[in-house]
């Protein structure tokens, strides 16, 4: 691993000549931050690229994924049981959850468990892959529910509750600027 190299303001000071160790740590220091190396300022979990957030969605909470401002938006892989009624829904924030848009009806799990020949019940589960982009509110996914929400542009967490899924939420790899 890199070693960080903390450096004054006057080793990069206007008009000065920097040292060999000072050019030495401008040339490891971004790796070294890049690795974690001890000592090295830390970069949150959400601003790294490819950062995935795993969780269930029951219940009227559901899965929260805050601290998405500056992204184009998320790719959503979701596995859900099939059920009696129910719809899995998301809600937009523009104010990282303060306040949640209407529901938005991302995947129909809607179909009765069967019931095998000893009589015991059984579920299906179905999973679906979508897109949803931040600049424009379009949701497009492999299950057949595609729809525009009304909030764009700033938007900076996401809700994902009723059903009882799980989902893997991936902010895109390259920031875009909004």
């Amino acid at each position: 691993m890199t070693t960080y190299t903390g450096l004054s303001a006057g080793a990069v000071g206007v008009g000065g000549i920097p040292s060999g160790s000072t050019v030495t740590a401008l040339r490891d220091n971004p790796v070294a931050i890049a690795e974690g190396s001890s000592g090295a300022p830390r970069v949150t979990a959400l601003a790294r690229t490819c950062v995935k957030v795993l969780g269930g969605t029951s219940g009227s909470t559901g899965l929260v994924v805050t601290g998405l401002a500056g992204y184009g938006g998320v790719t959503l892989d979701m596995t859900c049981r099939a059920q009696a009624a129910g719809n899995l829904v998301m809600n937009v924030s523009t104010n990282n959850g303060s306040s949640w848009s209407a529901d938005y009806n991302i995947f129909n799990v809607l179909k009765t468990p069967a019931t095998s020949e000893d009589g015991a019940i059984y579920y299906e589960f179905l999973s679906a892959h979508g897109y949803y982009n931040f600049a424009n509110g379009a949701f497009v996914s492999n299950f057949p529910v595609s729809f525009t929400t009304t909030e764009t542009g700033a938007i900076n967490a996401l809700r994902f509750r009723t059903l009882s899924c799980w989902m893997i939420v991936t902010p895109d790899a390259g920031r875009v600027a909004l």
